[in-house]
């Protein structure tokens, strides 16, 4: 007897009589309870997110200087939430009869099954908002540009030698210069809907207790006309009935090897039949409990059947589940009733205990305080709803949806078990156990070396964590070295990649020793750290002995389990190393790593380590370190490199953390074979060349070449042929291409100008994974490329185009050259500038040579914001509204010559003008006067002129770079998140008229036959199919009744706008999805007749319509107006209606600041809840 892994349950037993069959493992329980039923029939979702552009980093202020006036503004952003997902409620059907339980039939599950995906599509496309200048009132007295002539420098010689002469030299130079000079001036639906069969028959009784595994044996039935041979036709009704049986039940035929019939009837001649009877079937836990499993016939003897031989090997391994509390459960109505009751429990003793106790086996801790103070719960509730909510639990099972959706009833006991940790240094022992999930690093993972441990903590001891890591990552930025770009605020992983690209492009300058760039893996990093290295340097930053006591506390308390095949194996304290997974972990880490980022910076301090250096004796960083990742920037001098092994050394010794020298690497330029081979020997790593790859990103010397980014074509290539996607609809493959396509370019696209021929290559695979599923395989493709790659509003799938992304990821990492102080751009600068002047002769810089060319873009789309104007030429920069050597016409080789900057016109926080320079440009003094001198000098910043903030943000660049259209309004009604996306792309594609019907294929050469398969009356075209057919009428009559009124469509854009029309929010969403159902149902019903020759009846349509309709109305959080005419809508489409919530009008109390703080109060102001906001 062998034991079912995971039983299938059958509930329809109208189809399941079948005699002569040997059934095994026949066991089933029905289930009682709603959320086991919901565990057990959960649904995976697609979740379709946008691919958003960089996200909102809080408020930054602006104070962006108008030309005419003088004002500042402070400016903030506020980014919206998130709808909340509404819950869904099973009805049952009254004709079932009281002892019915609708839970257990099939029919029941895998319709909600199929109606619960949900999309959740957000577009957010910022608009640009371009100033522009109006000279108009001033060009009147505009001057141009002449030479002063002797008799004017005389007459003005006398007033001038009486006045004190502060004009500094530079600008005496710009003025002689400019009066010895003159001149003149110069962007199928292949979805295949799953048609719900919503008949009209009354619901069968539900079969309680049974459940089929294995079937073998005589079943008197066939498939087909393929399982018969002989002279007479089978019946095809019990055919139909068999296969109907199978595929309710999800059933599976095995192959049967030997004879092709196993039944024969003994006859001779013409009344000789032959048939299929005998068999084998399964389900899939079958086939996932059998490693092998093979049907064969046997000889037979007197018997008219062929004796069946089923040879079967079982797999042993079982697999077990941990307890997770189940997203679907809050869904179910009786979910937060249970909570309460469950929850309102009362037990006694530490408020860790009581979390302890409420929720059955929490075996976990959160860590973590932040700088001394108690969390106050405002803090503790922003750490809950910080954590991401769809992270995996720990051994309780319960993750952030859990304690974020039920806050209300959770919340006290999650505060003060929070505050005792804070109070006390103490956690409950278990409190901080974890699940370790071992995931492999390569595709045929043998030693445990080739796994990387991941720990699941509880999410109880996460909110402590997180309260810590959110305090102490306020301060990393200034006690951790610049060189360290992982995890610490307003540093980013392109800047590592930046200065080691430049790096490479000097190894091969030649120098004393050459020039070696070497890639150091620190062995098994996080797991090897000591805790007592890690406690001293806490102790030596300055951290008080509270902070140290809690940080080991919470090391010393975590226990790891080891999930192997679903279950917990072992239960052990860990001595040394930091856990993965924990928010604090990663800034722990870089506190540890950051002696050895010092103790590198110190060898070059002291003159035992050199510098590579470039031309006019540029010095690039001695390291970069992001995270564990470490690259070392040095000279090749054998000295210089001893004293770096022994760094090495004696670190490992002090902090656990050894150099894995299998995986170092030695990167060289202009050094000679024998020099080499006495640094491979003494360092003991290996010897690599160019290219290479660092951070997933490859590094080379000078302009980026096909040959050395066709690796990352490659692994796109691979990825998109490895996906199934013959299963995917072309919603799910879009989805695909924008979520992981991209992200697999995010870097090496945005620091180099790809190749166009390579570019093309990719677009080519990723159009013909969209449209046909295969990157190989051509389809035929109906809508242009440019138009997929417009955002949603403008009438594309918001899918970015690789060319402009490219271009604006240039744009942007142009726009940091001038604006970042950061290392690698100070390096650049260094490379490609002399003084303010950009050099234009060649130098071998990969990304360089990428940007360069959009220095000009970036100066014409700027203006600088003045503050100290010692960064400001004041004669070629956009500083105030214009450039002034382009209003007074001096030509371009005159105002080259010109060095002057603001500051030099500046004098005692006045304007301090020659009286020469108003003389000869008389406009001169009304422009610079426009301009506020600020009272408290700061750096002068370049801002961009197309957003409100200034700042250039990578959705800003593509914006830019793409070509402005106009929004379209069916455009922003067919895209919504109560709307599943596969039902969306077909309206998306009916309104561009590239439905695949007869019309559009004989417009591109396929000339065919042409009939409306639906009322077989008129040849097919896209307007007759949904809106002149008799079968789209009477559900467009039945749809107008809906909304008692009268609807006549001359053109589909007529259609959308009744979406348009004084509706309440709850209304106006299930309208808009009741259309997009409507056209989904008479598409499907056309495919069904033309491909299935099946013809489905227009009321069976309708039924579906109003049960997807229904499902997206009840999903919607949006609101009813509560009139009559709402109810009678709504009511149409069986959607509950939703009642507006009343204000809660909140008292504001003002408390007093904690001891040793300060509080500053402010006033504040908001246009519209969210909109913009300020305060001051």
């Amino acid at each position: 007897k062998v034991e079912p892994h995971e039983p299938l349950n059958l509930s329809n037993s109208k189809d399941a009589n079948f005699k002569n069959k040997e059934v095994t493992n026949l066991s089933s329980t029905a289930s009682s309870s709603k959320l086991d039923t919901a565990n057990r029939h959960q649904s995976q979702q697609n979740r379709f997110a946008v691919l958003d552009g960089n996200p909102d980093e809080g408020s930054k202020q602006l104070d962006t200087a108008n030309r005419h006036q003088s004002q500042q503004q402070n400016r903030f952003a506020m980014l919206d939430g998130n709808p909340d997902e509404g819950s869904k409620q099973l009805t049952p059907n009254p004709s079932s009869g009281k002892g019915v339980d609708l839970r257990t039939d099939p029919a029941v599950v895998f319709k909600e099954q199929d109606l619960l995906l949900e999309n959740e599509l957000n577009v957010d496309c910022l608009k640009d908002n371009e100033i522009e200048d109006n000279m108009a009132e001033i060009s009147s007295l505009q001057g141009s540009f002449v030479a002063a002539t002797q008799e004017q420098i005389d007459k003005s010689s006398s007033s001038e030698s009486d006045m004190l002469d502060v004009t500094p030299e530079r600008v005496k130079k710009d003025m002689a210069f400019l009066n010895e000079s003159w001149a003149n001036m110069i962007e199928k639906d292949e979805e295949e809907a799953r048609l719900l069969n919503v008949s009209e028959k009354e619901p069968t009784q539900p079969v309680e207790n049974f459940q089929l595994k294995l079937s073998k044996g005589d079943f008197n039935a066939i498939l087909g006309v393929h399982e018969h041979r002989g002279r007479s036709m089978p019946a095809r009704l019990p055919m139909e009935e068999f296969q109907k049986w199978t595929d309710d039940f999800n059933l599976v035929h095995l192959p049967t090897n030997g004879a092709e019939f196993t039944w024969e009837n003994g006859r001779g001649g013409l009344r000789h039949t032959e048939r299929r009877l005998d068999r084998v079937i399964c389900n899939q836990s079958w086939l996932d409990l059998c490693t092998s499993l093979n049907v064969s016939t046997l000889t037979k003897h007197k018997s008219d059947h062929f004796p069946i031989l089923l040879d079967f090997n079982l797999n042993l391994l079982t697999f077990a589940s941990h307890f997770k509390f189940l997203r679907m459960w809050s869904s179910h109505p009786g979910c937060e009733n249970l909570i309460k009751d469950c929850w309102s429990v009362e037990i006694f003793g530490s408020p860790m205990l009581i979390l302890n106790e409420v929720i059955p086996k929490l075996i976990t801790e959160d860590i973590n305080a932040l700088m001394t103070m108690l969390p106050s719960h405002q803090e503790i509730k922003a750490a809950v709803f910080a954590l991401n909510k769809d992270s995996a639990p720990g051994p309780d099972g319960f993750g952030a949806f859990f304690f974020q959706h039920y806050w209300e009833i959770v919340k006290m006991d999650v505060c003060n078990a929070v505050l005792e940790f804070f109070s006390t240094s103490w956690i409950l022992p278990g409190f901080n156990s974890n699940i370790i999930a071992l995931l492999p690093k390569t595709s045929n993972a043998t030693s445990i070396d080739q796994y990387r441990p991941i720990a699941m903590a509880n999410f109880k001891f996460k909110v402590i964590s997180k309260i810590i890591a959110d305090r102490l990552a306020t301060v990393m930025p200034s006690i951790i070295s610049e060189e360290q770009m992982g995890f610490i605020h307003d540093r980013n992983i392109k800047d590592c990649l930046c200065i080691a690209s430049e790096a490479v492009n000097l190894l091969h300058n030649k120098s004393f020793g050459g020039n070696l760039a070497l890639k150091i893996d620190i062995s098994k990093a996080f797991d090897t750290l000591e805790w007592s290295f890690l406690l001293k340097v806490l102790k030596c930053f300055g951290f008080n002995d509270v902070f140290c006591n809690w940080i080991h506390v919470i090391l010393k308390s975590a226990y790891l389990s080891i999930s192997i095949n679903g279950k917990s194996e072992g239960y052990f304290n860990c001595s040394r190393g930091v856990r993965q997974g924990d928010p604090l972990s990663p800034l722990l880490f870089c506190l540890a790593e950051d002696v050895l980022s010092r103790s590198i910076s110190k060898l070059v301090h002291d003159g035992k380590l050199d510098l590579i250096k470039g031309t006019r004796h540029i010095s690039v960083p001695s390291h970069t370190f992001y995270a564990d990742d470490l690259m070392v920037f040095c000279k090749g001098k054998l000295a210089g490199l001893i004293a770096l092994q022994d760094l090495f050394t004696t670190y490992a010794l002090q902090s656990g953390q050894n150099i894995n020298t299998d995986k170092s690497t030695i990167y060289s330029g202009s050094i000679t074979q024998g020099r080499l081979n006495m640094i491979v020997n003494l360092l003991k790593f290996k010897l690599g060349t160019l290219p290479f790859n660092y951070l997933g990103v490859p590094l080379f010397k000078g302009k980026p070449k096909a040959s050395w980014l066709q690796p990352i074509a490659d692994k796109i290539h691979s990825k998109l042929s490895a996906w199934k996607a013959s299963l995917l609809s072309m919603a799910g493959r879009v989805q695909l291409v924008r979520s992981v396509v991209q992200s697999m370019l995010i870097y090496s696209i945005t620091l180099y100008s790809w190749p166009a021929s390579l570019i093309k290559k990719i677009e080519k695979d990723v159009k013909n994974f969209i449209w046909s599923g295969d990157v190989d395989k051509r389809k035929l493709v109906t809508i242009a490329w440019k138009k997929l790659c417009r955002p949603f509003s403008q009438g594309g799938l918001n899918i970015r185009s690789l060319s402009n992304l490219n271009k604006a990821s240039n744009l942007k990492l142009c726009w940091s050259l001038f604006n970042s102080q950061s290392s690698w751009a100070k390096l650049l600068q260094a490379r490609v500038l002399r003084g303010r002047k950009i050099i234009h002769h060649h130098i071998f810089s990969s990304i360089w040579s990428s940007i360069k060319e959009e220095t000009s873009t970036i100066f014409e789309n700027s203006i600088w914001l003045l503050g100290t104007g010692t960064d400001i030429n004041f004669w070629n920069d956009n500083w105030c509204g214009s450039i002034l050597s382009e209003v007074f016409n001096i030509p371009s080789h005159i105002s080259q010559a010109l060095t002057s900057t603001v500051s030099d016109y500046i004098h005692n926080g006045q304007w301090n003008l020659p009286p020469q320079l108003s003389r000869q440009f008389t406009a001169i003094s009304f422009l610079v006067h426009q301009v506020t001198i600020p009272t408290v000098p700061s750096k002068d910043k370049l801002l961009w002129k197309h957003t409100d903030s200034g700042e250039l943000q990578m959705n800003d660049a593509y914006c830019f770079k793409m070509q402005p259209l106009q929004d379209l309004h069916w455009a922003k009604v067919i895209w919504s998140p109560d709307i599943p996306p596969s039902k969306s792309i077909l309206a998306w594609r009916l309104m561009h008229n590239k439905v695949p019907t007869d019309e559009n294929l004989k417009s591109r050469g396929c000339y065919l036959p042409s009939m409306c398969n639906l009322c077989c009356k008129s040849e097919e075209s896209s307007f007759h199919i949904f809106f002149e057919c008799e079968f789209a009428v009477n559900i467009w009559s039945w749809f107008a009744s809906c909304l008692d009124m009268v609807m006549h469509f001359t053109s589909m854009e007529d259609m959308w706008k009744i979406c348009d029309m004084n509706w309440s929010p709850q209304c106006k969403t299930v309208i808009t999805s009741a259309l997009v159902n409507l056209l989904s149902s008479i598409w499907t019903a056309r495919n069904h007749a033309r491909f299935n020759d099946k013809h489905t009846n227009w009321r069976s349509s309708i039924s579906l319509i109003v049960a997807n309709t229904s499902l997206s109305g009840n999903h919607s959080t949006k609101t009813s107006s509560c009139s009559i005419r709402d109810f009678i809508i709504l009511k149409h489409f069986n959607v509950n209606i939703h009642h507006p919530k009343t204000p809660v009008i909140k008292e504001i109390i003002w408390q007093p600041p904690l001891f040793n703080w300060v509080k500053c109060n402010i006033d504040g102001a908001s246009k519209g809840n969210p909109g913009l906001a300020g305060c001051g």
